[in-house]
């Protein structure tokens, strides 16, 4: 997926992992207009009882700030999980959202998502949404490409 990952825009990326958690039963909170937030808010909260995970989501070429550093490791120091995630941990992330609780910390109801049907459908779902993403950041690019070619501006 790493050369595609290039392609993926942040905010298709967005739209992935949100799709993806809330299929996995988290809620997920995305400010879509940050502009009277302050600066280096995390891009996402997800909450699945009793877990919270607070999460920067990157381009492949995204750069995470300053603020936005101060703020994953003052939640982390509050215990609070944390990451960046970009297009080319797609992997990962489907693991940690799939899971379906942190060692140790299990105290209610999770219902596992594993080992059944509605697992090989969920997998399959996110197969079709990855790629429908993918494939529309991916086709602009290749026509444009195509075109410069085609016009020999290469």
């Amino acid at each position: 997926m790493t050369n595609l990952a290039a392609h993926v825009t942040e905010r298709d990326w967005s739209g992935l992992v949100v799709s993806l958690a809330q299929l996995c039963g988290w809620h997920a909170y995305h400010t879509l207009d940050s502009r009277g937030s302050g600066y280096g808010w995390p891009d996402l909260v997800l909450a699945r009882p009793p877990e919270l995970l607070v999460v920067e989501l990157k381009s492949e070429k995204g750069k995470v700030t300053a603020a936005q550093q101060d703020w994953l490791d003052r939640l982390a120091g509050c215990g609070v999980e944390v990451a960046v995630w970009r297009p080319r941990d797609w992997g990962e992330v489907e693991a940690r959202l799939r899971r379906a609780t942190q060692p140790g910390r299990h105290d209610g109801h999770i219902p596992d998502v594993r080992g059944s049907e509605r697992h090989a459908v969920m997998a399959w779902e996110t197969f079709v949404a990855a790629v429908v993403l993918l494939a529309m950041s991916i086709v602009p690019a290749v026509v444009w490409t195509l075109w410069d070619r085609v016009r020999g501006d290469e």
